[in-house]
């Protein structure tokens, strides 16, 4: 198994969704063409990322072209979309992370009638009924907010048949 894949002759990656760069400069004792590690920028939006060649990169669509065989290092943002498996946007690696269209991409987003609170670590159930949002209640898991909102869902969604 590969471990690590030259992007560019300066730039490396890593199975564990580090990235390396090569200093050329030389420092006080005249030594050059030292790897270091790279310390990221985060993005506005949780992703992190890297200055390539003047072009701003994220790591985990790096990572991806590098390893998992992604076409499109800037991408398509219809079928060529890099996936966090475990929804932790930084966690890189190349185990962590699939290839997806936007609707696999949509299938990892929270469920729908709750929502984590990332402040108060805990998960809310909610439910909007003729435009109103109603309050079901907070919870410790994702499973629980879930099960919270498929019951309200039986009372406040209730179909008629005519």
């Amino acid at each position: 198994m590969i471990e690590c894949v030259y992007f560019t002759p300066e730039v490396r990656c890593y199975r564990d969704g580090s990235v390396e760069r090569m200093y050329k400069r030389s420092n006080h004792l005249g030594q050059s063409g030292k790897w270091i590690k790279c310390k990221f920028v985060p993005m506005n939006t949780g992703y992190i990322r890297i200055e390539i060649d003047g072009q701003i990169i994220k790591i985990h669509r790096l990572i991806a072209f590098c390893f998992l065989g992604l076409n499109n290092i800037r991408g398509n943002r219809k079928t060529d979309i890099p996936d966090h498996i475990n929804k932790i946007k930084t966690d890189n690696r190349v185990d962590n992370l699939r290839i997806v269209n936007v609707s696999e991409n949509a299938f990892n987003r929270n469920a729908k009638g709750c929502y984590f609170h990332r402040e108060n670590k805990i998960w809310y159930a909610t439910i909007k009924v003729n435009g109103k949002s109603i309050y079901l209640g907070c919870y410790d898991t994702e499973e629980e907010a879930r099960s919270a909102y498929l019951r309200g869902k039986e009372i406040h969604h209730v179909r008629y048949n005519t």
